[in-house]
């Protein structure tokens, strides 16, 4: 760093520099240090999306399973069915006709979310 320049003119010119990059992730060695620094936030902004099916047990001791989309939790018409295969198969054509492929999430009986795939359900 030359001389005649100030750490505070370095910094606010450096900040500014940053700010413009648009794909500062590709400077080597930066991901790692911020997906380190950053990866609880990370986590806790890790959600369901609008859109997104949510697989949860109801009936008697879960015994089907219900599907509904985040946009429309609240008032929706949902989808009951006993078997995951079922689910799966209906959550696929009903991306099919909309042509949209949101995420698929499981909703477990306490009510933690886990990211998971059709191909899982089929198993």
């Amino acid at each position: 760093m030359p001389e005649d320049i100030s750490t505070d003119e370095f910094d606010r010119i450096l900040e500014e520099v940053v700010e413009e990059e648009k794909n500062i992730l590709s400077i080597p060695g930066i991901y790692e240090l911020l997906s380190e620094h950053f990866n609880n936030e990370v986590i806790a902004r890790w959600e369901p999306k609008p859109g997104d099916y949510i697989i949860s047990p109801s009936g008697p001791l879960g015994g089907y399973y219900t599907v509904s989309t985040v946009d429309t939790m609240e008032d929706c018409t949902e989808y009951r069915e006993e078997s995951l295969k079922e689910i799966a198969g209906y959550i696929e054509e009903q991306m099919e006709i909309e042509q949209f492929w949101p995420d698929v999430w499981m909703c477990s009986d306490h009510g933690n979310l886990t990211l998971t795939t059709l191909k899982e359900m089929r198993k």
